[in-house]
């Protein structure tokens, strides 16, 4: 304990986390993996901490061009090293960059680390997850199993996993960290003006590689309907005139939502990767899509994944409008007398909204509480629109 007067030392900030994390992999990983054997004995390097990344300070001249291409604000189209410098590190860090992930917290704490290099094939993106459950590993690893199944099988581009492993208490507060190391595929940002195009040609994509993996359907589970009912009960009856469309007939839309989550109908499941929307891709020079960030990856319905395209696009709902089912799994679907397309990505969105209070309240809390109204009334939207059968 400390004494009266002496003052708590400060927990080191976002920036500062990260680049300890890092070098705790370099560090402690080296001799298992072969690429990270070569970051091992980094001298000490100083950092710029622009916000959402954090950069070496000064980085090569070929590396800067590498980091501004990558590295870039898709809604504006500038570079995340051109925001403001809040702070500057130091670190045993051989990463010239690192990007922070949203929604930092004690227990939910990501980042990304590049090691950058000008020639095709050599640049390498570390992925972490810091976690305080010592015996239970994040979804990052089992994302990175999923990842290495998927590569070569499915339309998109798939980052090969280079090595994955787990650093215990790296910053010697009872916290572990997960982590996956990457190839970094040469390729740019998609950028905002291109999310219409992109959405449909994603939901294509991801019907064909369905198609490729093949499927199963197996009807709701019994917790998921149940949560889902009450979570739209407590939605629907929601009277702070904030979360529900207020064009939206209350009564007449519950009772559809009641009678879909009641169908007995089987769902469609596979290989989902979690979240494919337009944010977690890149374009290739080429043309073809990457798709980065795998660690909610695994098997579940496959409109989980439709679901996360639509709330992508510009305008979900009129996305939501043009939603087909795949060509490739009309017939599968038929033989196993599955639930319509539409009805499963609404059942889908349903069994997201079935603890939208919480996840509301914790928007709130961060200041968000107008943009996570906006989307409950979207999603709610999108849900009549896909049972206006």
């Amino acid at each position: 304990m400390l004494g009266r007067g002496v003052p708590t030392p400060a927990a080191p900030s976002d920036a500062a986390r990260a680049l300890l994390w890092t070098a705790a992999v370099e560090r402690r990983q080296g001799s298992r993996a072969a690429r990270l054997r070569a970051l091992v004995g980094a001298r000490s390097r100083s950092y710029r901490d622009h916000g959402r990344v954090v950069a070496a300070h000064p980085l090569p001249p070929e590396r800067v061009d590498l980091a501004r291409r990558l590295l870039v604000d898709r809604w504006s189209g500038q570079s995340l090293l051109d925001d403001p410098v809040t702070g500057s590190e130091t670190a045993r860090s051989r990463a010239d960059v690192v990007l922070l992930g949203a929604r930092r917290s004690s227990a939910q704490f990501r980042f990304r680390s590049f090691y950058l290099h000008p020639e095709p094939g050599q640049a390498t993106t570390l992925v972490a997850q810091q976690r305080r459950e010592p015996g239970q590993e994040s979804p990052l690893l089992n994302g990175a199993r999923v990842q290495r199944r998927a590569r070569g099988r499915i339309p998109f581009v798939v980052p090969r996993v280079l090595a994955a492993g787990t650093v215990a208490e790296g910053l010697g507060e009872g916290v572990t960290a997960d982590w996956a190391l990457e190839e970094l595929v040469d390729a740019t940002v998609v950028p905002a003006r291109e999310n219409e195009q992109v959405v449909a040609e994603v939901l294509e994509l991801l019907g064909e590689g369905w198609s490729r993996l093949g499927t199963r359907h197996v009807p709701l589970r019994a917790s998921q309907r149940a949560a889902a009912l009450a979570g739209f009960a407590g939605l629907s009856s929601d009277t702070s005139g904030q979360v529900w469309p207020e064009e939206l007939d209350r009564t007449h839309l519950a009772a559809r939502v009641r009678r879909v989550l009641a169908d007995p109908r089987p769902m469609t499941m596979g290989l989902s990767h979690g979240d494919p929307g337009v944010g977690n891709l890149l374009r290739t020079g080429d043309g073809r899509l990457v798709l980065l960030d795998w660690e909610f990856a695994g098997h579940r319905h496959l409109t989980h994944d439709v679901a996360k395209v639509l709330r992508s696009s510009p305008d979900p709902v009129a996305s939501t409008v043009r939603t087909t089912a795949p060509p490739g799994l009309t017939a599968a679907m038929a033989a196993a007398g599955a639930l319509p397309w539409n009805a499963q990505v609404a059942v889908s969105l349903l069994v997201f909204l079935a603890y939208w209070r919480d996840r509301h309240e914790r928007a709130v809390a961060r200041g968000l509480g107008e943009r996570s109204a906006r989307g409950l009334r979207t999603m709610v939207q999108m849900v009549d629109v896909l049972l206006d059968v």
